[in-house]
């Protein structure tokens, strides 16, 4: 971010700050004159509307702020029936999604992967969280999902206050894994999207099962540069006898059984441990919730229902942005339909293998790489 770059072209170890996003700077950061300052510190007007023709209750923001109306704000009865509820039906795990810190455009990416949610979720879907320190992008949902106000104060205590993005998505796992005890918790990055109806997803939760969204390499053997730096960060902080049999998950999605915090703190534990050792925080991070999830257990992928597009992330957001565009104004009923009846599938931009990956693939210590449905190509 330094160098300038473009959210649309930014590079892969940039992607967890982006998909940890916030939706809106500070309004007036140099203010000119003083009575600007009362107008900086004030809070973002936020007004609802109740609209009689039976479209719920619509909500205006001012000029500065104003989220493009990509969904008309709609009572969650509207979606699934006049007996549905967002707190009832099939509530077989607590969804989390991150919405701070990052580009504005992870609105759409959110935005997309709530939707994905709901169409894929069946009659009723289970509950959702949003942590985001904008939550006015999020009003146009109505009362699904839940929104967690994530100001300063909150991420410092959240983060023990070092206001690190990817020790916040650990803790905000931790957070609801906490809150609800008795419910699994499942998290879908926000540059991630529902692809089929998940509720064999949430069977395994509620099995006992541990999720991640796909395994990905050998920690011990895989060949890179980076990895043979990063496992030099691991013999640093000591973790060197942990890679025997371990493989790195890809985070992208997170399950975690009911009354599982146990392994979130286990894997902020090693984070902490880890991270004065490497830059790489994303795969401290990655590395931290693979050792965590895999001790003392199995792990399941969840690639069949969640599609992560970290390795196209420029590609996606450009094509998510255009189809809310066309989507502005439409009942969110009708977008929910849309999205289930057109999945969003671009052509697989990373065609060939490179020679360490046969290898890996041909000695069984790698999966195949996913094409860009997140299946095995």
């Amino acid at each position: 971010m330094q160098r300038g770059i473009s959210f649309l072209n930014i590079e892969p170890c940039l992607l967890s700050s982006i998909l940890i996003g916030r939706g809106g700077g500070i309004r007036t950061p140099d203010p000119l004159l003083p009575k600007q300052m009362r107008y900086q510190a004030a809070l973002r007007p936020d007004s609802f509307h109740f609209n009689p023709a039976g479209t719920g209750f619509t909500c205006s923001h001012p000029p500065e702020t104003t989220l493009p109306q990509i969904v008309e704000t709609v009572e969650y009865s509207q979606v699934h029936g006049q007996q549905a509820s967002p707190w009832g039906g099939m509530e077989a795990v607590q969804g989390v999604i991150i919405a701070y810190g990052g580009h504005p455009n992870l609105r759409w990416q959110a935005t997309y992967a709530l939707l994905s949610a709901l169409a894929f979720a069946g009659p009723a879907p289970p509950p959702f969280t949003i942590y985001t320190d904008a939550p006015e992008w999020f009003a146009h949902f109505g009362s699904w999902p839940r929104v967690e106000l994530i100001d300063a104060p909150r991420i410092g205590a959240l983060t023990g206050g070092s206001g690190d993005p990817y020790h916040l998505k650990l803790a905000a796992v931790r957070d609801t894994a906490l809150r609800f005890p008795q419910t699994p918790v499942l998290l879908c990055d926000a540059d991630a999207f529902f692809i089929a109806g998940y509720a064999p997803l949430l069977q395994r939760l509620q099995s006992g099962e541990r999720v991640m969204h796909r395994r990905e390499y050998a920690i011990a053997t895989h060949p890179t540069g980076q990895m043979r730096k990063f496992r030099r960060a691991l013999r640093a902080a000591g973790l060197q006898d942990t890679l025997s049999g371990l493989f790195m998950w890809n985070s992208g999605a997170i399950g975690l059984p009911a009354g599982s915090a146990q392994v979130v703190d286990e894997a902020l534990a090693i984070l902490a441990r880890l991270a004065p050792h490497t830059k790489k925080k994303y795969l401290a991070e990655q590395f931290s919730m693979s050792l965590a999830m895999q001790t003392g257990a199995t792990v399941a992928a969840a690639e069949d229902f969640v599609f992560h597009y970290w390795y196209q992330k420029a590609d996606y957001t450009r094509a998510i942005q255009q189809r809310l565009e066309t989507w502005q104004g439409w009942p969110i009923a009708d977008q929910v339909d849309a999205l289930r009846a057109q999945p969003l599938t671009l052509p697989c931009t990373r065609q060939k293998l490179h020679w360490w990956e046969k290898l890996m693939i041909g000695i069984g210590l790698q999966d195949r790489p996913a094409d860009a449905r997140g299946l095995p190509r």
